[in-house]
């Protein structure tokens, strides 16, 4: 069984050339692999796959945006064990923030979760895009998941003690190509994505995506599921 997003007569450019570009990325990508195999200690060839790896995120994220606002993004469903791909997840955090030794992932209220009908891989997306997103405003202090059963809901909650966003921003988290920043900040900005294509995802499986935040405080990013 499939789900698919609703058609929307634009972005085909976007959609396009996103297409495009993977293809020459992934042979770059795949040409530094061969070449760091032959020559491990080489910085150079691993700068490039580094940053080829960061292209190919933001590639992929203009992919996503553009399938879900031409109807191209079509998202099956199946049960699945929402209690493994938390623990994926919280494998990966735990992984993600030693990139910043100054924040701790905490592994916050868990319960045992029932089968949900959705799409594996598009909702480890999700919490993936939260966390990156959680850590890239928070540089000191702790970083949590939740994953919480209510009633015939599962919601999920990723919560950080970073920036926050403030309160007259508040109506850019979700609007595609726009920050939350109230300034340009190389180090943070990315092309606002991860956020609206995060929304479209659980609003298609029948969820809601919803945020609190305080500016200088923190923020917490839930989402809540339908489960089978």
């Amino acid at each position: 069984m499939t789900h698919a997003i609703s058609k929307k007569p634009y972005d085909e450019f976007l959609y396009n050339v996103s297409g495009r570009l993977r293809k020459p990325i992934h042979t770059i990508l795949e040409t530094c692999t061969e070449l760091l195999e032959a020559e491990s200690e080489n910085p150079k060839v691993q700068a490039i796959q580094t940053e080829g790896y960061q292209l190919l995120d933001l590639v992929n994220d203009i992919r996503d945006y553009a399938e879900s606002q031409t109807g191209r993004m079509v998202l099956e469903t199946g049960p699945i064990d929402l209690n493994a791909v938390v623990a994926r997840v919280i494998e990966f955090a735990g992984w993600m923030v030693k990139s910043k030794p100054d924040v701790a992932f905490q592994k916050g209220r868990v319960d045992d979760l029932p089968a949900a009908q959705v799409q594996e891989a598009r909702i480890q997306q999700v919490l993936l895009n939260l966390i990156h997103n959680a850590l890239k405003f928070t540089d000191r202090g702790t970083l949590r998941l939740s994953a919480i059963r209510d009633g015939g809901e599962v919601t999920f909650e990723v919560a950080d003690t970073g920036i926050g966003i403030p309160a007259d921003r508040a109506a850019c988290v979700f609007t595609p190509f726009e920050t939350a920043l109230p300034a340009l900040d190389e180090e943070r900005v990315g092309l606002g994505l991860g956020l609206p294509i995060s929304k479209s995802i659980v609003e298609s499986y029948g969820g809601r995506l919803w945020f609190e935040s305080e500016e200088g405080k923190g923020s917490k990013f839930s989402f809540s599921l339908p489960v089978a």
